[in-house]
């Protein structure tokens, strides 16, 4: 598993439930392992999830790169004690060197691990490991999962070569098996051979 908790974390989850990255990533995993989840606000609120982060002393942070733009601005302000913190995960966009750097040192997540994935490939494709050093989780989105298969292809379906530009394909037990009541929907998304084009 790309996440270890091999102690009991409290997990804060500002990202929705309805996405795979609240509800796999966040109440199943704290499911998994015992975890405390904390919902810090009914909607976003910036203010008070860094609230959260010290007054029920969380371990773990998931947010998306902007959510994590609006926590440093409030942590900057306010100067929250971050010392109960120590991983979290950053996902849902591209994420900056520069972000990830400063959520390490001024939010105390030094574990920060960074991940890519789409509700479509429950839900991550890609991540970086704890043991990973800082510079390999600060500049990459990591490495495939196990059993998971990837390729970028160009226009006519062709494997690029590395540095080139193209669509990924994922293939393995992640995938999920179609749209409901899509079936033109799904078949346009799978190749025979049920590789799924990401877009």
């Amino acid at each position: 598993m790309y996440f270890n908790l091999p102690q009991a974390h409290r997990i804060l989850l500002p990202v929705p439930l309805y996405h795979c990255f609240g509800n796999v990533g966040g109440t199943l995993t704290g499911a998994h392992f015992g975890a405390t989840c904390v919902l810090p606000s009914p909607i976003f609120d910036p203010e008070a999830t860094v609230r959260a982060m010290q007054d029920e002393r969380i371990t773990s942070c998931y947010g998306t790169p902007t959510m994590f733009i609006d926590f440093l601005k409030v942590q900057r302000e306010r100067k929250f004690d971050m010392q109960s913190l120590s991983t979290g995960i950053m996902a849902g966009a591209p994420c900056p060197q520069e972000l990830i750097i400063a959520v390490m040192e001024e939010l105390n997540i030094k574990d920060l691990l960074v991940m890519y994935g789409m509700t479509e490939t429950s839900p991550v494709t890609f991540h970086c490991y704890p043991q990973d050093p800082p510079s390999v989780r600060a500049t990459t989105i990591g490495s495939p999962g196990d059993h998971i298969e990837v390729k970028v292809v160009d226009e006519n379906g062709n494997i690029t070569k590395t540095g080139e530009q193209g669509e990924l394909l994922v293939r393995g037990y992640c995938n999920f098996l179609g749209y409901w009541d899509e079936p033109q929907k799904t078949k346009e998304v799978f190749l025979d051979s049920r590789w799924f084009k990401t877009g």
